[in-house]
């Protein structure tokens, strides 16, 4: 695969991902929504905009900004608890 095909791979899908995110931001800020409901949106929402983060770093390794040192070693979304393994 060529450089340019896997950046603009990864814009596309960087792309659906921001969409998705814009619409669960909307959907999240509708009145008459259940607790449960609300706590599945916000959690959708946080693991959207963690996979943001990540699409971003590739396309920024694949254009030479960032150094595969400076990438983060783990990603978490959002504010979830870490369980030791």
């Amino acid at each position: 695969m060529k450089r340019q095909d896997y950046i603009k791979d990864h814009a596309v899908i960087l792309k659906r991902l921001c969409d998705k995110r814009d619409k669960l931001n909307v959907e999240s800020m509708k009145t008459g929504l259940t607790k449960k409901r609300y706590q599945a949106i916000v959690a959708d929402l946080n693991f959207t905009c963690m996979h943001i983060a990540q699409e971003e770093e590739r396309i920024l390794f694949a254009l030479g900004k960032l150094r595969p040192e400076e990438a983060r070693k783990e990603k978490q979304p959002g504010p979830f608890p870490v369980w030791p393994r």
